[in-house]
């Protein structure tokens, strides 16, 4: 399931019911380092989809050599949240709790205390061959995306992947 939205949609809501879900492997985001531009390293954006559907995270997330080799951050400083993708090798990895689990994010009991407030504070980089194995074992892979500009960049998809389903959200603009 690919749940494309734009900013300011309710995302953040709509992907807590994911987390209910253990047979689901739910990824938050994961084209955050690309930025907000339409224009450029679209093959990319869709190559790092069609792995992350494919539950091939050795070859999409390894964020240190992403930033280095795609040229992710040329003409602008890493911000924060470019340094949390590079140092969890997963982007916003807190807001899944699939990527969160205790085969992902193994912690001891006072680690556990400590990150109350901050699931997979305190989980260290993404192990990428652990994260295979688990999205393999499950039934459905969820990715939200605000980062699409044009839906025929989902094409390829739809033909590599017959069951797969797009939910497009947009948010109430009486809000």
């Amino acid at each position: 399931i690919i749940i494309l939205t734009y900013y300011r949609a309710g995302i953040s809501f709509f992907g807590q019911f994911f987390f209910f879900f253990l047979f689901v492997f739910y990824n938050f985001d994961p084209l955050f380092p690309f930025g907000r531009d339409c224009v450029s390293k679209i093959e990319e954006k869709k190559q790092m989809l069609e792995n992350l559907m494919s539950c091939n995270y050795a070859e999409s997330q390894d964020w240190s050599d992403n930033y280095k080799n795609l040229g992710l951050n040329v003409g602008r400083p890493l911000t924060y949240n470019d340094r949390l993708c590079i140092a969890h090798n997963a982007c916003f990895r807190m807001n899944s709790r699939t990527m969160c689990n205790t085969n992902l994010c193994p912690q001891t009991e006072e680690m556990t205390k400590k990150s109350a407030s901050t699931p997979c504070g305190y989980c260290g980089p993404l192990n990428l061959n652990r994260a295979y194995q688990e999205c393999s074992i499950k039934k459905a892979h969820v990715v939200k995306v605000i980062r699409i500009c044009d839906l025929a960049w989902l094409l390829d998809l739809r033909f590599k992947f017959e069951n797969l389903k797009i939910i497009h959200l947009v948010r109430d603009p009486r809000a």
